[in-house]
């Protein structure tokens, strides 16, 4: 595989290439990291348009029209951990997530304006009541967020 590699990438042999070779590929690869940077394109972008059922290497490279293994090989490993990534925010801010947290913040909210409404003997039929209290909520995003 490797002098397969070398040969399609033009890189030479194998002694030549083992020192310069990482144990294994890195976990974020820029395109120009890799032998032949527009075959790793083409891979990205073949991928995101045309997810393929068959992720051979071999599969991806005539489909996607490249000559290089190693970066399409690359372009694949990223593409994938791309997905992962994609899937587990979208998984971590489903509306499920979403709503569970905006019920938690609703709840911090109507304790704090309890709690402080009572310690400040605020008279909850005063208008200026309201005020007061969205004004101290405001301050503490604010101190929160910055």
């Amino acid at each position: 595989l490797t002098d397969e590699m070398n040969e399609a990438c033009g890189l030479g042999t194998a002694e030549e290439l083992s020192p310069t070779l990482p144990a294994a590929l890195p976990p974020a690869v820029v395109a120009d990291s890799v032998p032949v940077p527009e075959d790793y394109s083409k891979v990205r972008d073949f991928l995101e348009v045309t997810p393929p059922q068959d992720l051979t290497i071999s599969a991806v490279k005539q489909a996607a029209g490249t000559g290089c293994e190693r970066s399409t090989a690359q372009g694949i490993i990223d593409h994938l951990k791309d997905r992962m990534s994609a899937a587990t925010i979208i998984e971590r801010f489903s509306p499920q997530a979403k709503s569970a947290g905006e019920d938690g913040l609703r709840r911090a909210i109507l304790t704090f304006v309890d709690e402080y409404s009572m310690g400040m003997e605020l008279d909850p039929s005063d208008p200026a009541t309201n005020d007061r209290i969205k004004a101290e909520i405001s301050r503490a995003v604010e101190q929160v967020l910055g």
